[in-house]
């Protein structure tokens, strides 16, 4: 996120502030759509939804988080076993608490 915040400027911790909001409120709905796609068997669904999670996961610092994703997508192109992918999506849930908590945190410190 620091390197994130010298490439936006010190003078925008807005963009900084916004682009980390809309990564906290992207996360639940593409959590809603996997958790649908699951429920209908649908990996290539699962495997789209991963997919922005990690890139924007990883462009925010957030590298477990990235990491469970790419786990989550490379699982539903090579290995369907519905458990597997539970399992791992549990997993990226559980990471995305800590991720939420940390970015909260980040973000207040951006104004004082």
């Amino acid at each position: 996120l620091n390197q994130l915040y010298n490439v936006i400027g010190h003078d925008r911790p807005q963009m900084l502030v916004d682009l980390i909001n809309t990564f906290l409120q992207d996360v639940p709905q593409r959590f809603a759509e996997i958790e649908r796609a699951l429920q209908n068997e649908d990996m290539s669904q699962v495997r789209a939804m991963a997919h922005p999670l990690k890139s924007s996961a990883a462009s925010l610092g957030a590298l477990a988080f990235s990491r469970l994703c790419e786990q989550l997508e490379e699982a539903a192109a090579e290995n369907p076993d519905l458990g597997y992918i539970t399992q791992r999506f549990g997993q990226l849930r559980t990471e995305f608490e800590r991720v939420q908590q940390a970015l909260e945190q980040y973000k207040r410190t951006l104004f004082t």
